[in-house]
């Protein structure tokens, strides 16, 4: 394990002399840094739905091997993000 370690190190020290790495323009850093911040901070919040539906949510959430608030969380994101509409 120590000696792959070791030569990932040597690899990536070997790519980075050979300029194979491309810096990140100082915009896209404070960019990434907000992001990652922003990402960070959570807020709870109460919703009231049908619980027949919960109920069905959770069942293809279990099935899936996923949480169900997992499931919420990644569609309000996903429709944040304009990657799904209703």
């Amino acid at each position: 394990m120590k000696h792959d370690i070791q030569k990932l190190e040597q690899q990536m020290l070997s790519d980075i002399e050979e300029g194979k790495f491309k810096n990140i323009a100082d915009d896209e850093l404070v960019a990434f840094k907000y992001e990652v911040e922003q990402g960070s901070k959570t807020r709870q919040i109460s919703l009231a739905i049908k619980e027949s539906e919960l109920e069905k949510a959770k069942a293809r959430a279990k099935a899936q091997g996923l949480k169900y608030q997992s499931v919420f969380k990644a569609l309000i994101h996903q429709y944040a993000n304009g990657r799904i509409n209703l």
